[in-house]
């Protein structure tokens, strides 16, 4: 098995915060209105609905919890945009 993640998300519509592991087979996280749900894996990530990510962790080999989230220097949060550009930069040189 590979590296543990967590992703801690918040369902746009009910406004439920919720936290989905890597570490849980066919395992879909859906949100108490049903609106929203997160299905984290491995190798893979499925969204589906109204979904806003607060943070992303992994656990380190010392079982501590180390915070993956790309934060701007304006903002608390991740900015979709800035990543998208990076990525597309990457993919088009």
């Amino acid at each position: 098995m590979g590296e543990m993640i967590r992703k801690k998300w918040k369902c746009k519509v009910c406004e439920e915060e919720i936290v989905s592991y890597s570490n849980t087979r066919h395992q879909m996280d859906v949100c108490m209105c049903g609106a929203s749900a997160v299905d984290l894996e491995e190798h893979y990530l499925r969204t589906m609905g109204r979904v806003e990510f607060i943070c992303t962790e992994k656990l380190n080999e010392n079982n501590k919890w180390e915070d993956l989230t790309i934060k701007t220097e304006n903002d608390e949060k991740p900015k979709r945009d800035s990543i998208w550009r990076r990525f597309k930069s990457y993919i088009t040189r």
